[in-house]
């Protein structure tokens, strides 16, 4: 899901082969900037949103060798694809790029960025 919805709608991103691997490093100052979805949503809501602050040129990918993942059957992977999507969606929404309606139930449930929570505990 993840990859196929990259190609076509952040084509820049299409050469990513593991958008989904749940193993990334960034800097702390970068991260702290940034909304974490929750769940299955967290991994490509995070590459979007790096993506869209930093550029595709601070974005790299380092082979970490081999890995095994636990297959599941397919209707166990609907609630990823669905957060896959919802976190997409919400991006492509925030950016201009989809109008129309969605389904709340498709929203990811995001926490804001630290710098945010440390800016309302400094207000307060």
């Amino acid at each position: 899901m993840a990859r196929p919805l990259l190609t076509a709608l952040h084509p820049e991103l299409a050469g990513l082969r593991q958008p989904l691997a749940g193993e990334f490093a960034a800097r702390r100052d970068l991260l702290e900037q940034m909304a974490f979805c929750t769940g299955y949503a967290v991994e490509i809501g995070l590459l979007l949103d790096v993506h869209a602050a930093v550029g595709i040129d601070a974005i790299a990918q380092v082979d970490l060798d081999v890995r095994q993942n636990r297959h599941q059957p397919l209707e166990h992977l609907a609630p990823m694809a669905a957060a896959v999507l919802g976190a997409v969606t919400t991006r492509l929404r925030r950016d201009g790029r989809l109008t129309g309606d969605l389904d709340p139930r498709a929203q990811p449930t995001e926490r804001p960025a630290l710098a945010a929570l440390r800016t309302l505990e400094d207000a307060a």
